[in-house]
């Protein structure tokens, strides 16, 4: 291996390991502030663990096609332990900055919804179930006050039929028995001669 290939190599290494110590505690501190997160846990650990891989792979085949040794491993232990020392406080208090910042940009854009969106829609319906129900009771008025002389009407129109009704009644009972005793008479008069 070249001079320059070792160069860089050491170089893409301690890179390598400052971004991904940098890296694992904004995963860290995301996990911590975002709960939901937790739930995909295990699928997050696993898909960080991957992108960690294939970036220092990557970083590698970049530096020197790929050519593992063990003096990589402590580059980026190096690397990892340069960033611990010289950046992580920056790194960890900025990622908490840019997080509560995002959110208290989610509250502020709820509040926003509930304010601006939700209460202006829950007054118009209680302002519509009340107007419904102002027109309800005035159109029962309006109701009774309109009907009320079909009402009358109708009593009156009782009141003088009802007599012809009871003797037209009367008058048709006859027949309407005497039809029915001829029905019966017939269908015994069948019956026997089957």
């Amino acid at each position: 291996m070249t001079l320059e290939a070792q160069y860089m190599t050491m170089v893409a290494m301690t890179l390598s390991g400052a971004f991904m110590g940098a890296l694992y505690d904004i995963y860290r501190i995301l996990l911590r502030e975002w709960k939901i997160l937790k739930f995909f846990g295990p699928l997050a650990d696993f898909l960080f663990w991957l992108a960690g891989f294939l970036f220092v792979f990557t970083a590698l085949l970049w530096a020197n096609h790929g050519d593992l040794r063990i003096y990589v491993f402590v580059i980026l232990l190096i690397g990892y332990g340069l960033y611990r020392l010289l950046l992580q406080t920056f790194v960890v208090k900025s990622t908490m900055t840019i997080v509560h910042f995002i959110q208290f940009l989610i509250r502020t854009i709820y509040q926003l919804i509930i304010v601006l969106l939700v209460k202006p829609l829950l007054a118009l319906y209680r302002v519509l179930l009340v107007l419904l129900r102002v027109l309800s009771r005035v159109g029962y008025v309006l109701e009774g006050g309109i009907l009320w002389p079909f009402g009358l009407a109708w009593r009156i129109l009782r009141w003088l039929f009802t007599p012809l009704f009871k003797s037209t009644q009367k008058i048709l009972k006859k027949p309407y028995k005497k039809i029915e005793g001829f029905y019966q008479y017939l269908s015994k008069w069948f019956q026997s001669k089957e």
